[in-house]
């Protein structure tokens, strides 16, 4: 986890935030809420490619020395080129062939295995041809830098080829800060064997800055997972590609897909971008700077039967240099032991309905038995004209079923804007910030459904009584006593 921004020279710009994950291993972690994103968690993973770091020009295993041609029209003194490679366990080292001081083709070498030096493992790959200047010093010259003949070397003086730029090749320009890049193409201008070589053109970036070619991975420009506050600040779209200053290493990246929100990363902490770890590292080895951004952060999960507070103890040991741990476990524990959240807010709410269930029914049998009380000379009088006792309970039945679901439906419908109105002021923390991820409205219809069935069977054990009532009471005596 780290910062970085948009590579363009004289543009400060927005802090962004970098997320560098194991996409095959952090969806399994995350917890992932449908509005967070237009497509679910496992498609944003899928969006960032499968783990493992760029394989390079694979150099025979008895490599002892690495060999290039190279030629300028100009001599370069101030440009020193090096050789990139990376050995089988993913270590990178960068080997000196040379500065390119003198005129036309000369050959530069260097061993692969230098003592003192790390150690590589092979096999080991060509990642890359760059050069470098001396800080607060410029490379003038305009005339191209050519390449050819690129091979190893054994011991015993065997030569094998690694790359001759004939035909179809896979290496690429390294991106810069600068407005207009650097030129990478395949030539016959000049060439030291065959028919072609590599040219490379440079355009002057920042001084100090790493410039060069790289054998190109299928997986670059980086595949990203992007903030959609990014794609409105940056304005581009899903498919767009632009640079990143990462680490002081500039970072090609394509934009796969985008999210409202991603755990762990902060709406209001700015727009936010999602990498493949292993690609970013390898894609950073590549530099030579010294701030290049190391493994910060860790997520755990235990096996069943695994004692937490021993291995809690552990990961906090002062020796792996862990600031802050936090386990979720014990912060969802400490949370619970809130007595509004033990008790559940649904479930409040749940008992909060079924009271006002209950006042409910009580109402409408004592409404419905005082109306019959109150219109005993009506049926009365209806019944004289001729009414059954059968229509004038159906007149009662319409009159109340229209009000019961009429009510019903006015009520659920002010039920959802009172809702949405209370949640305005739920979804704030005590400093007027907004919640992060906001509350989300859910109704539970079963239970909606639930109340209805029981208003309405209130409703009809309140009309059997009213009709027993009825029954009971002669019309006669009903026009006599009003």
């Amino acid at each position: 986890r780290t910062t970085g921004g948009l590579a363009v020279t004289g543009i400060g710009g927005q802090n962004l935030q970098i997320l560098a994950l194991n996409p095959a291993e952090a969806r399994n972690y995350l917890w992932f809420r449908s509005d967070f994103a237009d497509h679910p968690l496992n498609q944003l993973m899928d969006a960032l490619g499968p783990p493992g770091e760029f394989q390079g020009d694979v150099l025979p295993v008895d490599a002892a020395t690495l060999s290039v041609w190279v030629y300028t029209a100009e001599s370069r003194d101030q440009l020193t080129l090096w050789a990139g490679v990376r050995d089988s366990t993913g270590q990178f080292n960068y080997l000196e062939m040379g500065p390119l001081g003198g005129t036309g083709w000369r050959e530069l070498q260097s061993p692969v295995l230098r003592d003192p030096g790390p150690v590589m493992v092979p096999p080991i790959s060509l990642e890359s041809l760059v050069m470098t200047q001396p800080a607060n010093h410029f490379d003038t010259a305009k005339t191209p830098i050519y390449f050819d003949d690129i091979s190893a070397v054994s011991a015993s003086g065997q030569r094998t080829g690694v790359e001759d730029f004939e035909g179809s090749s896979r290496w690429a320009i390294l991106p810069t800060r600068a407005i207009i890049q650097n030129q990478f193409e395949q030539s016959a201008d000049q060439h030291h064997g065959g028919q072609a070589s590599a040219k490379l053109t440079l355009h002057g970036g920042a001084s100090g800055e790493v410039q060069g070619i790289y054998f190109q991975d299928e997986h670059t420009p980086l595949p990203a997972v992007v903030s959609q506050s990014f794609l409105a600040s940056a304005g581009l779209k899903v498919g767009g590609t632009t640079n990143l200053q990462i680490g002081g290493m500039v970072v090609p990246i394509v934009v796969r897909d985008s999210f409202k929100l991603f755990p762990t990363l902060g709406a209001a902490d700015g727009p936010a971008i999602i990498l493949n770890r292993d690609y970013l590292m390898s894609w950073l080895k590549l530099s030579f700077s010294q701030s290049v951004p190391q493994f910060n952060e860790g997520w755990f999960t235990f096996p069943p039967g695994a004692d937490r507070a021993v291995v809690g103890k552990t990961i906090r040991d002062q020796r792996y240099g862990l600031v802050n741990v936090f386990d979720r476990q014990q912060e969802l524990a400490t949370v619970a032991q809130n007595p509004l959240i033990a008790a559940g807010g649904s479930g409040i709410l749940l008992v909060a309905f079924l009271a006002v269930l209950v006042l409910v029914a009580a109402a409408l049998l004592v409404s419905l038995w005082m109306a019959v009380q109150r219109r005993r000379v009506e049926f009365a009088v209806l019944r004289a004209l001729g009414v059954s006792r059968a229509q004038v309970f159906r007149l009662l039945a319409f009159e109340y079923v229209l009000v019961a679901v009429v009510g019903m439906v006015a009520g659920s419908y002010l039920g959802l804007i009172v809702g949405r109105r209370m949640l305005s002021f739920l979804d704030v923390t005590q400093t007027g910030a907004r919640v992060e991820p906001g509350f989300i409205l859910e109704t539970q219809w079963g239970v909606v459904i639930f109340g209805a069935v029981a208003v309405l069977a209130v409703f009809g054990v309140a009309l059997l009584l009213a009709t027993r009532l009825l029954a009971r009471t002669s019309d006669a005596q009903a026009l006599r006593l009003e």
